[in-house]
This record gives structure tokens, C-alpha cells and sequence, in this order.
């Protein structure tokens, strides 16, 4: 029984190993534009003319083709001469890529690039933190996740956040700390012409790329600044009718003074919107649900080298919980008004300031 147990673990084992390896080759893939090359071609294509396509040398092209078609991503067939392949993808195969439905592909990249440094701060004598709201490649690819779930966000909110949308066509003052890119706050300020939205991060990186996504936009009611959301200028208390943070706390150093600073910001009365990572603290419980390994596998190559500054930072990690959430929120200051999960893992809190 015990080796039949060990053979089973052992299977499990070399089977996590093999579709990691076949998931670096695919993000690789993905980044220098070999699925792109596949996903728009209408017919199949030698290595030679994909690698030509996104000026790229063949030979690297031709053996990570390989591999997607032996993990049955890629299909393949011989070509006239012998020795070549075409390669392509059926159309099923195609529809999954073009709609942008696999966010997450780019955050294989943008960890494994972090893999050498991430090893030296979990050394006991190694550094704290390695944040990520500076790394161009994850900055990207944490947009690119922004885009596949920003209009569910927008109508999760106008819908539960009481008198939000009525509020927003007569004209209020918004704000949203950690904004990254800017695209969620973006959309709003396009949807709602007469409010004025502010969009702020403590990434200089961030705030860059957000001001020139926001340069082709015409959105004159967008204010876009550096802010750090763990300190909050006097001039800025008591300034706005409604703020949101979007998968943001649990990557603060210090998520309570986080929080009750951005109470700081409200209006009496006033909403405050906090999108959230919609899982359970309980490992055990998170274990029976697919995926949740995957959060936890991010969380330690981005959350907790964001937020672990130090040994008194909690280093939340996004796998805190809605209940370490709502006791974060109550802690601040602020009463739960409604709680609404939405897609597979996310939920936002409506909340008010007591």
C-alpha cells in the first residue's frame, strides 16, 4: 500500500515538474510572440516562417514549438520537405488565446525573472522585500490582468456601492489609491464626464505608464499623481465622495495604518470600495479548491516580497482571507455595509467610516 502511495505522490510530483517546464516554454512563447504568430495566421506555418514573421532566430523558435505540440498545445504536421514541420493551432485552440482569457500567462515570465532574487531574501540573513510595482515586466503583465476583469469591477461597484452611479452622472470627487495603470479608474472617468476621478500609486513607474495610457485617452477629468496611500497629506482629508482600492492592501507594508489612512480621505458618510482576493485564510480550506495553489505560488513571488519591508510587516500575502479582511476593515475604523465575490477569486467590501 505504502508503494503504491509513494508511486501515486511520485507521479503527482513529476507530473507539477513537467507542466511547469511546459509552462515556461508556453509564457516564452507567448512573450516573443510566437502564439500571436499562430493565433493570426490562416494557415500553418514552417518554424522558419514563424520565426520570420516576429523577427526572431529559428532555431529557439523551432524547439519551443516542439514542446507545445508534445503537451498537445501546438498541432503539428510534416511539411514537403522531410525534415520541416508546419505548425498551427484549430480553431477552439485559437479562440482560447485571442480572447484573452489567460491573464495569467504573463506572470510565468515576470516571476521567473524574480527566482534568483527571491532565493536571497528568503535567506535568514538575506534582504526583506523585493517589490514588484517597479519591474516593467510585472507592472505589464498585472495590467494586462486589469483589462481582462476591469468592466466586471466597474459593474460590481456601481452596482452594490449605494447611490454610486447616480452620484457619479451628477458629479462627485473620486479617488483610487493604487492604481497601477490606471485602467479601471480610466474607465470611469470616460463613463462619467461629470465627476472628477484622481488616480494615484506610490509606483513612480506605475503612475508613468498610466499618464501615457491616459494621453491617448480623451479623459480631461482624470488627474493621475504619485501618492503613498500609507501617508496621506493633510490637504488631501475629508476631499472625496467616494475611494477604491483594487487588490491593493494586502501588499502594504502596514495594511492598518493603510486603511485608516485612506479613511482619511472621505467625506462624512461617504463609500469606500476595497476589491479583494476572495479566499479563505484557512489553508485546509483553500487546499480542496483548484487554483488557490497557484495564488499562493504568486503570493510568494510578488505579495509577500512587496509587502515583507521588515520583520514587524505582516507580509499578508493575497491569501489573507475575507475573514482576516473584515477584521482589518473593523479594525480601521469602518463598518462592512455588503460583501459580493465575483469571477472565481475576487470580492469587494462596500464599506463606510464609523
Amino acid at each position: 500500500m505504502a508503494t503504491e502511495e509513494s508511486k501515486a505522490f511520485k507521479d503527482k510530483v513529476m507530473e507539477t515538474i513537467n507542466q511547469s517546464l511546459v509552462g515556461m516554454a508556453l509564457g516564452m512563447a507567448s512573450e516573443v510572440g510566437i502564439i500571436d504568430a499562430l493565433v493570426h495566421s490562416d494557415k500553418a506555418m514552417t518554424s522558419y516562417e514563424v520565426a520570420g514573421s516576429k523577427q526572431l532566430k529559428e532555431r529557439y523558435v523551432r524547439e519551443l514549438l516542439n514542446c507545445l505540440v508534445c503537451a498537445h498545445i501546438v498541432d503539428a504536421e510534416k511539411a514537403d520537405d522531410l525534415h520541416l514541420y508546419r505548425y498551427s493551432m484549430s480553431e477552439s485552440k485559437k479562440s482560447v488565446f485571442a480572447a484573452n482569457s489567460l491573464h495569467f500567462l504573463g506572470f510565468i515570465c515576470s516571476t521567473a525573472a524574480r527566482f534568483q532574487s527571491l532565493m536571497e531574501c528568503i535567506q535568514r540573513d538575506g534582504p526583506y522585500d523585493l517589490p514588484y510595482n517597479e519591474a516593467p515586466a510585472v507592472v505589464r503583465t498585472i495590467g494586462a490582468l486589469s483589462v481582462s476583469k476591469a468592466s466586471t469591477e466597474m459593474d460590481i461597484m456601481l452596482q452594490y456601492v449605494p447611490g454610486l452611479k447616480e452620484n457619479l452622472e451628477n458629479g462627485i470627487k473620486v479617488i483610487e489609491c493604487g492604481c497601477g495603470t490606471a485602467l479601471l479608474i480610466s474607465r470611469l472617468a470616460q463613463q462619467f464626464p461629470n465627476s472628477t476621478f484622481t488616480g494615484s500609486d506610490n509606483s513612480k513607474l506605475s503612475i508613468q505608464q498610466a499618464k501615457l495610457a491616459a494621453s491617448a485617452l480623451n479623459v480631461p477629468n482624470l488627474n493621475l499623481i504619485q501618492l503613498d496611500a500609507l501617508n496621506i497629506p493633510g490637504d488631501f482629508h475629508s476631499q472625496y465622495d467616494f475611494v477604491f482600492v483594487n487588490d491593493v492592501i494586502h501588499d502594504l507594508s502596514n495594511p492598518k495604518r493603510g486603511l485608516a489612512e485612506i479613511k482619511k480621505l472621505l467625506k462624512p458618510g461617504s463609500y469606500f470600495a476595497m476589491i479583494e482576493i476572495g479566499v479563505d485564510s484557512d489553508v485546509l480550506v483553500n487546499r480542496d479548491v483548484p487554483g488557490r495553489d497557484s495564488l499562493y505560488s504568486l503570493s510568494t513571488f510578488l505579495c509577500v516580497p512587496q509587502a515583507y519591508v521588515s520583520e514587524e510587516s505582516p507580509g499578508l500575502g493575497c491569501c489573507w482571507g475575507v475573514d482576516t479582511a473584515r477584521r482589518y476593515i473593523h479594525e480601521a475604523g469602518y463598518k462592512v455595509v455588503s460583501q459580493h465575490p465575483f469571477l472565481e477569486n475576487f470580492i469587494v467590501f462596500v464599506c463606510q467610516a464609523i
